[in-house]
């Protein structure tokens, strides 16, 4: 049988000469890719070393619960938790002006944690921190920090729980400032962050921002309203009135956010408290729209039907309504008409009584305004009639001086005329250029004499045209 000759093998090629050959060609350079952080890639294709189970409870699972107003063990065992791993590198993590020294301790006393064993940290979060847990990682690998008012106060707890100042120096800074900057719409969503993360510095500043800024907030719109149940921060703001709004227009203002509030946690306040947030010394004045809102709310609080007499809340609401029920618009009106119909007889009484006695003194009010009105409008007549015939006198008299005004100057046009015709005699006519060539000429002949000229206001260097006729003799 023919035999196979086996075939010549080429040496492997040299992987720094292949590497030199792609370097040297003449191709374009490949496309830039933003780096992302490791953390962010593939466990074996970034050389993981670590990995963190972030553990937190479910929002959603949680509002539903909210919803079916189960108890606090009850919530225990039906709310999911949520598990979310990261693949992180020690070095990252523990390396660094930006490192966390939690993490670093952990690392280096692994013997003392039970974690070091298959290399895994589980950390039990919030919810509201554990949606800002990556943002934490990307500074740990950057130190990029993108703050803003929804994770300001998130990151400012991770960075205590996880020791880094430097972090949490920064989120206190940008809190601080968009505290002071943005303080009537960002205020409210920072008191709720803090109150759930029990950020004490945070809910300071928040309440003191909150009760600066408490005449911009709405009760339709307000987080604190809406999204807060501790009745803690309505008090703190009732003892902290701005200096530059009077206290009837704050108490009215808060009566309403206090009304709403009250409203949406009906169920969560006890009879204590609302006696407190309605106390008459923080809450001297009632705004209508709010009046029957917190007679109903006390009714299903404190259960006050006002059977005997009213409440002192009751009074001070029913007032409040009396005084301005023409100042309440269609909208509200029909929402007092229905609250008006799960109260009381006696309630009812007393709010239609003051109402009628309150609309009875508007309109002898008014028919008093209209009676001073009249009065004034005739007044008014009589100066116009008095005015007008003065108006009269006056066009009256215009007129007479007009036409004493014609006659002068036809006067005036006929003198001047006259003038016009008067022609002096050539032989009589002689000038002279002053007073003193007069009388060098004349001499003694004539019997006026240079005082008497003088007299007459005439100067001896004035330019003076005399006429003059020649004496017969012997006359003088």
């Amino acid at each position: 049988k023919h035999q196979s000759v086996p075939q010549r093998m080429d040496p492997p090629p040299n992987k720094a000469e292949v590497a030199a050959e792609i370097y040297d060609s003449d191709e374009e350079a490949p496309p830039e890719v933003a780096a992302l952080p490791a953390w962010r890639l593939d466990a074996a294709e970034s050389l993981s070393d670590w990995t963190i189970e972030i553990v937190f409870d479910n929002e959603e699972t949680e509002d539903h619960i909210e919803e079916r107003g189960e108890s606090s063990e009850e919530k225990k065992q039906d709310q999911e938790k949520v598990v979310k791993s990261y693949h992180v590198h020690k070095q990252n993590l523990a390396v660094g002006p930006f490192s966390s020294q939690y993490f670093a301790q952990v690392f280096r006393d692994g013997g003392r944690f039970a974690e070091s064993n298959d290399a895994t940290s589980r950390i039990s979060l919030h919810p509201l921190t554990a949606r800002h847990f990556e943002t934490l990682l990307d500074y740990l690998y950057t130190g990029k920090l993108p703050l803003t008012t929804d994770n300001a106060t998130a990151l400012c707890s991770m960075a205590k729980y996880f020791d880094m100042r430097r972090l949490r120096w920064e989120a206190k800074e940008f809190w601080r400032a968009d505290l002071k900057k943005n303080g009537a719409k960002v205020c409210a969503l920072y008191y709720e962050h803090a109150l759930i993360l029990k950020e004490a510095k945070v809910l300071e500043a928040a309440s003191k921002s909150c009760a600066h800024h408490i005449m911009k907030l709405k009760a339709d719109t307000c987080r604190l309203v809406t999204h807060i149940r501790e009745p803690t921060v309505w008090l703190a703001i009732l003892g902290m009135k701005p200096n530059a709004v009077s206290t009837e227009m704050f108490s009215q203002h808060m009566s309403t956010l206090i009304a709403a509030f009250v409203h949406c946690n009906v169920e969560h306040i006890d009879a204590a408290t609302f006696q407190e947030l309605t106390d008459p010394d923080k809450l001297p004045c009632i705004h209508p729209e709010a009046a029957m809102d917190l007679i109903d709310a006390e009714r299903l609080i404190a259960g006050h039907e006002g059977q005997g007499e009213l409440s002192t809340l009751q009074t001070r609401c029913t007032s409040s309504l009396a005084k301005n029920w023409k100042s309440i618009d269609l909208q509200e009106k029909g929402k007092v008409l229905l609250l008006a119909q799960k109260q009381s007889p006696l309630v009812l009484t007393k709010i239609l009584g003051a109402t009628l006695m309150a609309a009875q003194a508007d309109h002898t009010s008014t028919q008093a305004e209209l009676t001073s009105t009249k009065t004034k409008l005739q007044s008014i007549k009589t100066d116009h009639q008095s005015t007008k015939c003065s108006l009269q006198n006056s066009q009256y008299s215009l007129s007479i001086s007009q036409r004493n005004l014609s006659d002068v100057r036809r006067k005036l046009n006929e003198a001047q005329l006259k003038c016009d015709q008067f022609v002096p005699v050539p032989q009589f006519q002689r000038s002279y250029q002053s007073v003193h060539d007069y009388f060098s000429l004349k001499g003694s002949d004539w019997c006026l004499s240079q005082h008497a000229l003088l007299q007459e206001g005439l100067d001896k260097f004035a330019i003076v045209k005399v006429f003059y006729c020649k004496p017969t003799p012997g006359q003088k």
